[in-house]
């Protein structure tokens, strides 16, 4: 069955069926995630506290997906590609840069940006997490731990939202800049 456990012969579970393949030539043939790789996610999932949408954790950044097909051509690590990141967010305070590529939050793996997404979102803001991120060190990925105290997600935005209007505020009127510290 897919969905089920799958057992070996002394009856421990040793994988999750995930995907059956049924053709008239075959009874049916199924594929299994390693029980290794899903007692995290099986872990994570009963610990998990159900938030509302306003006390969910947030990182601060955009990210995209890092494909089979990208990972090949580029020799890239699969998993999110931080494509930007917000200032004042817990992402540039932790020194998340853009071209990092998150594999990891808490020891569960992230391979899809809507991966880290779900995984922040799932905890509460204020909550630290530990991310494992691939930053090119020396002409080559190579994994680093990093430690992120997450934000409330409004916050983030209303920080970020005025840190824009200043900008475009200083790029505008350049002679206007902190008068107040000018001398008179």
């Amino acid at each position: 069955n897919s969905g089920g456990p799958l057992f070996n012969t002394r009856g421990e579970v040793i994988g999750i069926n995930s995907a059956k393949y049924a053709d008239t030539s075959v009874e049916g043939m199924c594929f299994a995630i390693p029980i290794s790789r899903a007692i995290p996610i099986l872990n994570e999932l009963m610990t998990r506290e159900i938030l509302a949408e306003e006390d969910k954790g947030f990182l601060g950044i955009g990210a995209k997906d890092v494909t089979q097909d990208i990972a090949s051509f580029y020799g890239w690590p699969i998993g999110a590609y931080i494509t930007k990141v917000y200032e004042g967010s817990p992402a540039e305070l932790s020194n998340i840069y853009v071209g990092d590529i998150v594999t990891g939050v808490n020891n569960v793996k992230i391979t899809t940006a809507s991966d880290l997404v779900s995984a922040v979102s799932s905890y509460r803001y204020g909550t630290t997490i530990e991310l494992t991120v691939q930053r090119i060190l020396n002409g080559k990925y190579e994994e680093i731990k990093i430690n992120a105290t997450l934000a409330k997600k409004a916050d983030v935005e209303a920080a970020a939202e005025a840190a824009e209007q200043k900008k475009n505020l200083m790029e505008e009127n350049p002679d206007n800049s902190d008068k107040s510290k000018r001398p008179r």
